[in-house]
């Protein structure tokens, strides 16, 4: 048998063993999301959708999609009923997160303010070249 048929034959063995092995992987995700409680199901966050958002900045104008933002996280009756869905997708997901921040896309998502009133957008910190 000359090489490129061994080759090609082995790929086809190593093939099919992933193949079941996907299978079984798929089987057990499946089981263990039901099993799931619903209320630990984590939020499906679109980091361009949060970009969307109105932020504001320290001086309260509309802020650019770079550097640090606020807005309020609780109901604000100038936004659209979808930026309303997305801001309590991202505060869910923060209340939930282990450090009380949720980290994405270049920026750290956290609250402050009384009783939780404010979303901060936090630029990361940007590692030297040097």
């Amino acid at each position: 048998m000359n090489e490129e048929k061994l080759a090609v034959r082995t790929l086809i063995i190593f093939r099919n063993s992933l193949s079941q092995i996907v299978d079984e992987i798929n089987t057990e995700l499946e089981r263990l999301g039901q099993a799931m409680p619903q209320e630990l199901n984590i939020p499906q966050l679109d980091i361009s959708d949060i970009q969307e958002l109105p932020w504001k900045t320290r001086g309260k104008t509309l802020a650019s999609k770079s550097g640090y933002a606020w807005m309020f996280s609780h109901n604000d009756r100038d936004l659209k009923p979808q930026q309303q869905e997305i801001i309590d997708a991202l505060c869910s997901a923060i209340s939930t997160a282990k450090d009380g921040e949720v980290d994405l896309g270049e920026f750290i998502f956290k609250f402050s303010g009384r009783d939780n009133a404010l979303l901060n957008r936090i630029p990361k910190k940007r590692e030297s070249a040097r």
